[in-house]
């Protein structure tokens, strides 16, 4: 769509996220989970070339993401673990981990979309590259009761449109009624998940943020991969649109001062 010359882009500020999250449960809940040491999902991230996979598969539409917060607003963590590609690194930690691999991850994945079944490949065959042998299976039924009832998986593929920090990190709380399924009821989140919830202040919050950054990356309980940009076209060979009209999540009001809109 770029390519039309009527088109003007605009972006909207949604976070947007695409993650793995980590059945720490095992497949269908029998406990035994390949991925139960955190050194093995540390280094299926390290094995993933994230960078590369969201130029040639998303079209320069996704950045990476190595915690809840983008690494380009303020709150963002500046020490965190980038956990840039490195097989070797990925490798070893393997090793440490003393892994399996003689069983099948399970790489599970709900979208339709090409990029998601060409995604998947790509990890599927990196993963490979490491040592990881894996399977690639599509969820046919909804993604709530695939993702957090019948579980058939290792590692899934997901995605959040979210609100705010929020949302995000309200997913890792022991009391989240589909994530408690997958996580053993992990309790570390929980005070500093409702601390953000209850806090307005900026800078207090900040802080609350950098904690549950830290936290995040130790615990690896979801895997991040990138955030979506967003976008909204608009064919301003037929209107013309107020400089000062601020674009934003459509599940938000917001004035689009409509009414100094003006048909060409």
């Amino acid at each position: 769509m770029d390519a039309v010359s009527t088109l003007t882009k605009k972006p909207i500020d949604i976070l947007f996220y695409r993650y793995f999250i980590a059945n720490l449960a095992g497949v269908e809940g029998n406990g035994d989970s390949l991925i139960a040491n955190p050194k093995v999902r540390e280094a299926i991230l390290y094995a993933i070339n994230r960078d590369e996979l969201a130029k040639s598969v998303f079209s320069g539409i996704a950045d990476v993401n190595n915690t809840g917060v983008p690494s380009s607003l303020e709150a963002h963590l500046k020490s965190a673990n980038k956990f840039e590609y490195n097989p070797e690194k990925a490798k070893q930690l393997l090793k440490e981990a003393k892994y399996d691999n003689s069983r099948n991850l399970i790489l599970a994945y709900y979208y339709k979309d090409q990029a998601s079944q060409d995604f998947m490949q790509a990890v599927s065959y990196q993963l490979n590259e490491v040592g990881i042998k894996n399977e690639v299976v599509q969820i046919t039924s909804d993604a709530t009761t695939g993702l957090f009832k019948t579980r058939k998986y290792d590692l899934a593929y997901k995605g959040l449109s979210s609100f705010g920090y929020e949302t995000w990190y309200g997913e890792y709380s022991s009391t989240n009624t589909n994530f408690k399924n997958i996580t053993n009821g992990e309790t570390s989140f929980d005070e500093l998940s409702k601390k953000l919830s209850e806090t307005s202040d900026v800078k207090e919050r900040n802080k609350i943020l950098a904690s549950l950054q830290k936290l995040e990356q130790e615990k690896l309980l979801k895997l991040n991969l990138f955030t979506f940009k967003n976008f909204l076209y608009l064919n301003t060979e037929k209107v013309l649109i107020p400089d000062d009209v601020q674009f934003g999540n459509p599940f938000y009001k917001f004035d689009y001062k409509f009414e100094k809109w003006d048909a060409k």
